[in-house]
Parts: C-alpha cells; sequence; structure tokens
C-alpha cells in the first residue's frame, strides 16, 4: 500500500494488528511494525512520532541482536536527523 501511495490505509492496516502483534509475543513482528509504522508516520508528515517509534524499534532490535533491524531503523533515524539538518545526529544514528 505504501508503493501505490495509500498511505492512510496502510496505517489503518498497522494500527489494527498493532495489539495482535504486539501481545503475540513474537518481538520480531513487534519491531517490524514499529519501523513500518515510522516511516508511514513520517509519510504523513508526523516527525516527531516517527522519529520516537524508531528509536524504540532500535533499541528493541538493540537489545535482541537483531542486526539487520537495527540497521535499518538507525538507517530511518539518519535520513530524518539529515532532512532536519541536523547531521551530526545523523551520523550518531
Amino acid at each position: 500500500l505504501r508503493a501505490t501511495g495509500e498511505t492512510e490505509r496502510a496505517l489503518d492496516l498497522v494500527d489494527s494488528l498493532r495489539e495482535a502483534v504486539d501481545r503475540g509475543g513474537v518481538e520480531r513482528l513487534r519491531r517490524q511494525r514499529l519501523n513500518l509504522e515510522s516511516a508511514l508516520r513520517f509519510e504523513r508528515g508526523e516527525v516527531v512520532a516517527a522519529r520516537r517509534l524508531w528509536e524504540r524499534a532500535l533499541e528493541l532490535a538493540t537489545e535482541d541482536d537483531d542486526h539487520d533491524l537495527a540497521a535499518k531503523a538507525s538507517n530511518n533515524l539518519g535520513v530524518l536527523h539529515t532532512l532536519q539538518g541536523r547531521p551530526e545526529d545523523a551520523i550518531a544514528a
């Protein structure tokens, strides 16, 4: 749905899955949901919410040695910081 520009519909689906994914106990799915929700919120211009969710996804991925998702969340945070004119924060992310 993101690829077709249906950000609102995609976010509605992610929101509807939140409780089931978070309650389901599969931490990788939870981290992936956080990363996807962050991207959707960023696309909607919700920069503060996106940053907060990416930071949480990065924190959880780091704790669980999920290097792939940690790299994705860190990259996304870096892009966000760069677009905000904060290259030092982008490098740190």
